[in-house]
């Protein structure tokens, strides 16, 4: 359902080295919103984590949400016990903090950037398959 849904933008990292295969390791899923998008889940596995992939599914999220006319990208950090690791995740990726609900911490990146505010590391190769299913 929500693949089909034109507001929502799902992208999966399916990650593999020299080593071998890795799987399935991030997802990024983010909603339309005019000239703001949201951020609305980033999942990525400890496995892969500080290796780039996180930057590789954020570049994805972002190409698309510029194509799509977006000029912002939101989100919000929830600390959880489990995610201690990612508290950093915005401020690395280039977000500014725009402060916090008492819940979380927002962020916002601006789009409107040229060349794009994220870019794919050049240690890693990334193929696009765009599926509509």
């Amino acid at each position: 359902a929500m693949a089909a849904d034109p507001d929502w933008t799902i992208v999966a990292a399916d990650v593999s080295d020299r080593f071998g295969e890795s799987g399935l390791t991030g997802v990024a899923i983010a909603r339309a919103g005019g000239d703001a998008w949201e951020l609305d889940s980033f999942l990525l596995s400890c496995r892969v984590m500080g290796r780039g992939v996180e930057a590789v599914l954020l570049h994805r999220v972002v190409e698309t949400a510029r194509a799509a006319g977006a000029r912002r990208l939101v989100g919000r950090f929830v600390p959880t016990p489990k995610n201690a690791p990612a508290a950093d995740f915005f401020a690395r990726m280039g977000f500014s903090r725009l402060g916090d609900d008492g819940e979380a911490t927002l962020w916002e990146m601006a789009l409107e950037r040229d060349p794009s505010p994220v870019s794919v590391p050049a240690w890693i190769r990334a193929e696009w398959n765009d599926r509509k299913d």
